[in-house]
């Protein structure tokens, strides 16, 4: 499969993002899906040009690439003529923040124009081979990327809250590092290591990150021990749910990418999304953690957490990991 074989739009909008998703694109992927246009979709939100929604959609076979496109026009084209938004963001407003976000993230080539407020632009996707690989490596973790986004979408069309949404990612963020490191111990010194550079360009070293009341630490660590009992499940696990298609799809993607790394196909990243530093070296299935640590992070994307909110659940998720760590090792001692 080649990039350009998707068809990316950018719809930029300065309005609720949500609001985007659940009531122009949720319906349209639900149109692909009952007139098979396409085969598979993911989204993410993003910056680059002002705030905007980005999809990308693989057309069926047999389809013409056209009429998916002016479907896409058609059906988002008419959300913005219902729905405009206000343009609440600047040129010199934008231009700040999109220098701190570019220089967090380490990206050389962005906008430095704000685009249009209430507009799309097909832009050609290009895949992130330093990141995902290539060949079978990139296709699996694009085949999670629509499973997270048919995740993401779901919760969010059932009417979930800001708070909940906070309670979801340490769910999700807890689950990918258990099934990601088979080592509690490792995964929660890892955790406390890149607590300081989970805040974000706007918290560079997550000051202020880890200010939690018990009730929260509680919290955090009673989903902790539930997220390693479901970790610990076999991968055959039967059944459907936010948690076991997130863990379903995680073990997949895992298995895929250990199988490229064991052959010498997948290099993975020692990068992840909020700064350099892996987690293991050696055994193949654990060395693909940093790549689902990033899933982690555009699951939360996808549910609309800014980075600062990801950023106290992840430092709530090292404390739950952590603790579970410290509970497992008395246990050992005991035997």
């Amino acid at each position: 499969m080649r990039d350009s074989d998707w068809i990316s739009v950018h719809a930029f909008y300065h309005g609720d993002l949500d609001e985007l998703l659940v009531r122009a694109v949720a319906p349209m992927v639900e149109e692909f899906d009952d007139r098979d246009l396409a085969s598979d979709w993911f989204f993410l939100r993003y910056w680059d040009g002002g705030p905007h929604v980005r999809l990308r959609v693989l057309p069926s076979r047999g389809i013409e690439r056209a009429e998916v496109e002016n479907t896409i026009r058609d059906r988002l084209d008419h959300y913005f003529r219902l729905h405009p938004s206000a343009s609440r963001m600047r040129q010199d407003d934008y231009a700040l923040t999109a220098r701190a976000l570019a220089q967090w993230e380490e990206v050389d080539a962005y906008f430095t124009q704000l685009q249009s407020n209430n507009s799309l632009s097909f832009i050609p996707y290009q895949r992130e081979h330093a990141r995902y690989g290539t060949g079978a490596s990139i296709e699996a973790v694009e085949r999670h990327f629509v499973e997270s986004s048919r995740i993401a979408l779901r919760l969010l069309a059932h009417g979930l809250t800001y708070d909940r949404r906070g309670t979801a990612a340490l769910a999700l963020i807890l689950l990918t590092w258990l099934i990601g490191g088979d080592d509690v111990a490792l995964v929660a010194n890892w955790s406390v290591r890149r607590r300081r550079h989970s805040g974000g360009p706007l918290s560079p070293t997550g000051e202020g990150l880890d200010v939690h009341t018990d009730a929260q630490r509680e919290h955090a660590v009673r989903i902790a021990r539930q997220m390693h009992a479901l970790a610990a499940q076999a991968p055959e696990t039967t059944g459907t749910g936010t948690l076991i298609d997130w863990a379903r799809s995680l073990r997949a993607l895992r298995e895929s990418l250990a199988a490229g790394v064991e052959t010498g196909a997948f290099h993975p990243p020692t990068r992840g999304w909020e700064g350099s530093g892996d987690i293991f070296v050696s055994e193949p299935r654990a060395k693909v953690f940093t790549v689902l640590d990033i899933c982690a992070h555009l699951i939360c994307n996808r549910l609309g957490l800014s980075l600062t909110a990801e950023g106290v659940v992840r430092s709530l998720a090292a404390h739950g990991v952590t603790a579970l760590a410290g509970e497992r090792s008395q246990v050992s001692g005991v035997a």
